[in-house]
């Protein structure tokens, strides 16, 4: 009985020693580039470009005007798009911030009304209006080193050149959490 005790207890050792191990750092930094490759395109739908539409509406006056997404959108409800932006980032993240800029808006009542994108009767419209920002920078995915990694938590960092190829003065640093669904980012990797 003896030996057994001692053997459950060097198994149960070794498997809570193996649960607490780092992450092997090449399939870390294999996921941050996937995942950051993949947030340039959702940064764009959210802040940037955003979703693809039909016709010219430059010349509308009101503040905001909806229309549907083209045919040619990759995403067309609000659950897809959510889904989309969930295969990157964080719910955590998303809640605090991407959520009020995609689909609620803020405090102010201009803002409330002037929200990114909207679902009315199974279609998925994009606001006109809001013309985004140019998303022209990125980081330099092949030089990013890791300042900081855990079993559940990973900090990345890389340098960041904008569009006109000045470097950012300090690396742009991304925290990448594990979660049930696999690594996502925490924080902005604009």
């Amino acid at each position: 009985m003896k030996r057994f005790l001692v053997f459950v207890l060097t198994l149960a050792a070794i498997f809570s020693l193996a649960a607490c191990a780092k992450p092997d750092e090449a399939a870390v930094m294999s996921e941050y580039k996937a995942l950051y490759e993949r947030s340039l395109e959702i940064n764009e739908i959210i802040f940037g470009k955003g979703l693809p539409y039909d016709g010219n509406y430059d010349g509308i006056a009101s503040e905001t005007h909806y229309v549907a997404v083209s045919e040619s959108s990759p995403y067309k409800s609000v659950a897809e798009l959510e889904a989309a932006v969930l295969s990157v980032y964080t719910k955590e993240y998303y809640e605090s911030s991407l959520k009020t800029v995609l689909f609620v808006g803020f405090e102010d009542e201009y803002a409330k009304t002037n929200i990114r994108y909207k679902e009315v009767d199974g279609v998925l419209y994009v606001n006109v209006k809001h013309k985004g920002f140019e998303l022209s920078g990125r980081c330099a995915t092949d030089s990013a080193y890791i300042e900081k990694l855990s079993r559940a938590s990973a900090r990345i960092a890389s340098p960041y050149f904008y569009g006109n190829g000045t470097q950012m003065a300090k690396d742009k640093v991304i925290t990448m959490v594990m979660t049930d669904a696999g690594w996502r980012f925490d924080n902005p990797s604009y």
